[in-house]
């Protein structure tokens, strides 16, 4: 008589699964391989249009002060009121810049004072209105004529403190892209040369 084998029940292979990763180390290669390039990108950018508007909007409060503590004041006339409108990639704006009309020495004067215009403030100054005008004690061109009222002021004061803001902003940002970009372009580098 043959001998019947016992059957060997085999058990089901299970496939294998691979292993998910953990949500933020998914978060993590994302930040590391895809947002750098962005980061330089606006870093850059912003840092370069804060640090023109620093250069600009700082001499400006600088000249402000001067002029308040060594000035002289005189009355004066908004002669008239430019309007420009600028735009830009993704919005249009208007600036609105003053012409004040004074005594200096005698003679009356227009000067056009782009230091204290205004975006989108259509009612700050208005033909006829009557300003204090700042006057250094040697006028050379229109940065030695300035407007004292506390909203010029405060306006110059925003200015600045917005671009510095940016700056605060958009440096680490920069810093951060650029980082990432040099490590990763070294060790490109490093890599070919060891298959080399």
């Amino acid at each position: 008589m043959a001998h019947q084998g016992k059957q060997v029940k085999r058990r089901p292979r299970r496939r294998s699964q691979k292993k998910r990763q953990p949500g933020w180390k998914t978060f993590l290669v994302v930040v590391r391989d895809i947002l750098p390039i962005p980061a330089l990108i606006f870093g850059a950018v912003a840092t370069t249009v804060a640090l023109l508007g620093i250069s600009h909007d700082g001499p400006a409060v600088q000249q402000d002060t001067y002029l308040r503590q060594n000035g002289t004041t005189t009355a004066g006339t908004v002669a008239m009121v430019d309007e420009e409108e600028r735009h830009t990639k993704h919005s249009t704006y208007v600036v609105f810049t003053p012409y004040v009309e004074y005594d200096l020495n005698g003679e009356e004067v227009v000067t056009e004072l782009d230091r204290y215009s205004v975006i989108d403030e259509p009612g700050r100054y208005r033909k006829g209105d009557t300003v204090t005008v700042m006057i250094a004690p040697t006028v050379h061109d229109e940065s030695d004529i300035g407007i004292r009222s506390d909203a010029a002021r405060a306006g110059l004061e925003r200015d600045l403190r917005n671009d510095i803001i940016l700056v605060a902003i958009s440096g680490p940002v920069f810093i951060f892209g650029a980082s990432y970009v040099v490590t990763a372009v070294v060790r490109s580098r490093l890599r070919n040369r060891r298959r080399a």
